[in-house]
């Protein structure tokens, strides 16, 4: 794990500076809510849960997730499940070839539900028990069938195969992803993509007005890097600040969400002025802007700071994510599930905010939504992870008093 040096300030960054970072309320009658955290249902045969695997929530309180080791026979794969409600059974969904036995069994995954309840992923596809690539698919509500989406015509090798993946869709049916590499947006689910013209790379996230988010591969020399972007309704490109680069020259980086407005925040990887790797931090760039705001850093509680990732934010600017750091005394860095309540906002730990929720611990926090619901990865009173939902309580808590809870949290060593 790379460590957070004291040196880590505008200088060593080159000049890119930080935004200030505060544990007091800049605004005394700014608020906060609480949330109640709801264990999302373990579908049939499943039995782990990753700490980063994909997971999306729409506005009808519908979850889609990619949980790993489902076993069916002797083999464990990774099958995406859905919730139609936060209290319902989880539904699994098939993956492209279900039916070939064994060993074969495809993996899939599922990556984001709009309001119609179509979700979109990938899924490895065999044809004759022969692994022919991983494909962008989609499942209809009410349907755990998969069915493809259109590959970029150019981009199908001479034996008819090619390799893609959904990663975002939007209400009006808009999908992002990629083709053969190339970042693409679907117009529909039955259309052929539209290739973004930028080399290799892959479009991570979208909104209505064909404004996305994601990266680029950059190539110079014989290493490669990822450059987030983001690109416009007319296609054009504007690549993105990033936080310095490594002893080969590269940067890595990623656009993972964008809201209406067209700001995205997402990760780069922060590197010294040698090329010293310090560790992803969570990203912010304005719409219509390329510079990079790095989301606050907790001040107290870490003897260090590990990787710090913004998986998705809404139109409200609200930015959730994941935070790893070592707390004071401790020897083992722990994982925690954050949230922004804008760009310039302090790092809330949502353990702090949570209600009568004893005996859980946030790991993750991968998505959010309009009215504030927020899907993520919670290690359970049993030390299992699971997929959890958290909803806002309506009578939301005074700031101070979010902030108290969150330095008694920083001041105390999780057991």
């Amino acid at each position: 794990m790379d460590r957070l040096h004291c040196a880590l300030n505008t200088k060593l960054l080159g000049g890119l500076a930080f935004l200030p970072v505060a544990l007091l309320a800049t605004n005394a009658q700014a608020t906060l809510p609480t949330y109640n955290l709801t264990p999302l249902d373990r579908a049939p045969n499943h039995s782990l849960v990753h700490l980063n695997d994909p997971m999306d929530v729409n506005e009808n309180g519908v979850i889609a997730g990619a949980p790993a080791g489902f076993f069916f026979g002797p083999s464990s794969v990774s099958r995406p499940v859905r919730w139609d409600s936060p209290t319902s059974e989880g539904v699994v969904l098939d993956g492209l070839s279900s039916g070939v036995p064994g060993s074969l069994l495809p993996n899939s995954y599922a990556e984001a539900v709009n309001n119609s309840s179509i979700t979109v992923g990938r899924s490895t596809k065999f044809e004759n028990a022969e692994n022919v690539g991983i494909r962008a698919v989609y499942w209809l509500a009410n349907s755990t069938t998969p069915v493809e989406l259109p590959p970029a015509p150019d981009r199908v090798d001479s034996q008819g195969n090619w390799f893609s993946s959904a990663t975002s869709i939007t209400d009006g049916g808009l999908v992002a992803g990629e083709s053969s590499g190339r970042p693409v947006i679907w117009n529909s689910v039955t259309s052929t993509p539209v290739e973004l013209h930028s080399g290799l790379g892959r479009a991570d996230s979208l909104n209505e007005t064909r404004q996305a988010g994601g990266f680029i591969i950059v190539k110079p020399g014989n290493s490669s890097g990822l450059q987030p972007v983001r690109w416009e309704a007319d296609g054009s490109r504007t690549d993105l600040a990033h936080l310095g680069v490594s002893t080969s020259g590269v940067p890595a980086g990623s656009a993972l969400a964008i809201n209406s407005a067209g700001d995205t925040a997402g990760y780069s990887m922060a590197y010294d002025a040698t090329g010293y790797r310090i560790g992803e931090r969570a990203a912010f760039w304005a719409a219509g802007q390329s510079d990079v705001t790095v989301l606050p850093l907790p001040q107290v509680g870490f003897d260090d700071i590990g990787n710090v990732r913004a998986f998705d934010m809404n139109d409200s600017s609200t930015i959730v994510g994941s935070f790893i750091g070592l707390p004071t005394g401790a020897t083992s860095y722990e994982s925690h599930g954050v949230l922004w309540h804008s760009p310039a906002g302090e790092m809330v730990i949502l353990d702090s905010l949570l209600n009568d929720a004893a005996g859980w611990h946030v790991r993750s926090a991968l998505a959010i939504n309009e009215l504030g619901w927020i899907a993520a990865v919670a290690k359970g009173p049993n030390e299992r992870d699971a997929m959890v939902l958290l909803t806002p309580v309506p009578e939301p808590t005074n700031l101070a008093l979010a902030l108290a809870a969150t330095l008694f949290y920083f001041g105390r060593r999780r057991r």
